[in-house]
């Protein structure tokens, strides 16, 4: 069998545009699966300008024809094409326009366009994600166009969906139309669902709980009907950048042998985010500030050790204007315990998960997240939902206490937050011989690409084959 070549199409590529962590998915995915013997390839918008030229094509939009450029360039040794023109892209942000809908619209079809347009190289799969190229799929299968597509769901609560005054924009025939919209709506997410040959999440639990009405988003009647093709694979760490072993962004480098040098990262943070040394747990949190991180209901839940000096508290974040002013209240009221920082901090963040004791993710939901299994990689013992990619990941205690790494709990609120944090400080102060337990455990689990890539290779081929 001849070399599996695979083009994923990714609104956001690390090195080139990140917002979230679609953006690490793009760039650490195709060198992973280069690495097991496919052919992977990336295309994205080009947000700025790098690399070469190699062509144009027309891109029909309405009654308008629209050229994109095409350019050329690499991210982590993969070939990258970049879909620039229009005046669509580049631009200063991923995302934030009124006219966000129509620039994905461009760059969905663009996809399909460069795909026809360019005979060098002919993918067998093509990897689709989120809504931003949903409704490539449409065009996919509107033109009988020879290849199969997966589309993976990072985050349903983002689907894109705008008036149907749009619909003079698409040049789709009335059947494919029809499949697209959902509550009187155009829906590129629902073009994906729908009309992709495999949709798959980013962890097993989130495959479920998107076809129920708590986490659906209004799609959940939509995905209980293609639950056949459905599939959840959780996303992977880059352990090229994530290693307390080799990590330059860390005051101390360590290991699961010298872990007691853990306890020399969280002094020299303390002292950074001037806050008090002290021998009780140092809680980490490191997370955009939004409504689906549930920062606010864990802050209201940890005040009450704050004000006893159980724990301190180290937070690093942006966001949502309330819950950036409810950490710079509990701040200013438990300054000796707390430090925060409003803003991003690429190497304030790898110093957190190196010098935190422990580390919150509390999601009202979570498709995958990725600093929970960072978290465990820096041996800062994880408190989190258990939902989502959280429950995949995080084993508790109460589950199984021999491979257990973290501590869940089940509905948001602050007294089961509270339960959760009790029984992490019990343990961490009467039980040390069992901590270390937990922090090796969660050391020494394995949530590399390359096992990611080994589950999304063999998706690739169920569906060739299908």
């Amino acid at each position: 069998m001849s070399k599996l070549k695979v083009l994923l199409a990714s609104s956001e590529v690390y090195g080139f545009a990140k917002v979230g962590g679609l953006g690490d998915v793009a760039y650490a995915l195709p060198k992973a699966l280069r690495s097991l013997g496919v052919d992977a390839r990336i295309i994205a918008p080009m947000h700025r300008k790098k690399g070469r030229k190699v062509g144009t094509i027309n891109v029909k939009l309405g009654k308008r024809d629209v050229q994109a450029e095409i350019y050329l360039s690499r991210v982590n040794s993969v070939p990258l094409y970049l879909i620039g023109g229009g005046g669509y892209f580049p631009r200063n942000q991923v995302y934030g326009y009124e006219d966000d809908f129509e620039r994905y619209l461009f760059f969905s079809k663009a996809i399909v366009e460069f795909l026809k347009g360019y005979n060098f190289w002919k993918p067998n799969i093509l990897h689709l994600n989120d809504w931003h190229t949903g409704l490539t799929a449409a065009y996919v299968k509107s033109e009988g166009f020879p290849i199969k597509t997966l589309f993976t769901i990072h985050n349903l609560g983002y689907q894109g969906d705008v008036d149907t005054s749009k619909l003079n924009l698409l040049n789709l025939e009335e059947d494919i139309t029809d499949l697209i919209i959902h509550n009187n709506r155009i829906n590129p997410m629902k073009a994906g669902i729908v009309l992709s040959d495999a949709v798959n999440t980013v962890s097993v639990k989130y495959s479920k709980e998107i076809q129920t009405p708590e986490f659906g988003f209004g799609l959940d009647s939509v995905l209980r009907e293609i639950k056949d093709k459905l599939y959840g694979i959780i996303n992977g760490i880059d352990y090229s950048v994530w290693n307390p072993i080799r990590d330059p962004y860390i005051y101390r480098k360590y290991s699961t042998r010298t872990l007691e040098r853990k306890e020399e990262n969280k002094k020299m943070l303390s002292s950074e985010m001037k806050i008090k040394p002290s021998d009780k747990p140092l809680i980490g949190i490191v997370s955009r500030l939004t409504h689906q991180k549930g920062i606010d209901v864990f802050l209201e839940a940890i005040e009450e050790f704050l004000e006893d000096r159980t724990v301190s508290l180290v937070l690093l974040g942006s966001g949502e204007d309330y819950i950036e002013n409810k950490a710079k209240a509990i701040c200013d009221e438990f300054s000796d315990v707390v430090g925060i920082s409003i803003k991003y901090d690429e190497v304030l963040a790898h110093k957190i998960y190196a010098g935190s004791d422990m580390f919150a993710v509390p999601s009202r939901y979570e498709p995958c997240g990725l600093t929970q299994m960072i978290a465990m990689r820096y041996g800062s013992v994880p408190i989190v939902r258990n939902t989502g990619g959280l429950s995949d990941t995080v084993i508790d205690p109460n589950e199984n206490k021999n491979c257990a790494r973290g501590f869940k709990f089940e509905s948001l609120d602050v007294e089961a937050i509270k339960k959760a944090l009790s029984r992490a400080i019990d343990v961490y102060e009467n039980n040390r011989e069992y901590w270390k337990i937990l922090q090796l455990n969660g050391m020494r689990a394995d949530f590399s690409w390359r096992g990611s890539a080994r589950k999304y290779l063999a998706l690739y081929k169920r569906v060739l084959s299908s």
